[in-house]
């Protein structure tokens, strides 16, 4: 048996960001920001109600490490 390693094409995330900032009224000196990511390819926009929620998606997605793929191989008889 022979281990082989097969590398996947890098993957790609494109989107369109937009921050801003949200107050009350009067305005509240602890202003809120909200965010949004709209995915190029596909158009979906996913909402985040604060920084710490983007974040947290952001550090979800797939890193190299997960997109790096092993796989073992049978070698057949040699002639």
């Amino acid at each position: 048996m022979a281990l082989s390693t097969r590398r996947m094409a890098p993957r790609q995330f494109t989107y369109i960001l937009r921050i801003w900032e949200t107050r009350s009224i009067p305005p509240d000196p602890a202003a809120k920001w909200s965010a949004a990511l709209e995915d190029v390819d596909s158009g979906k926009t996913m909402g985040f109600p604060d920084l710490e929620a983007l974040i947290g998606f952001l550090g979800d997605l797939p890193t190299g490490d997960q997109a790096e793929e092993t796989t073992q191989e049978e070698d057949g008889p040699s002639e």
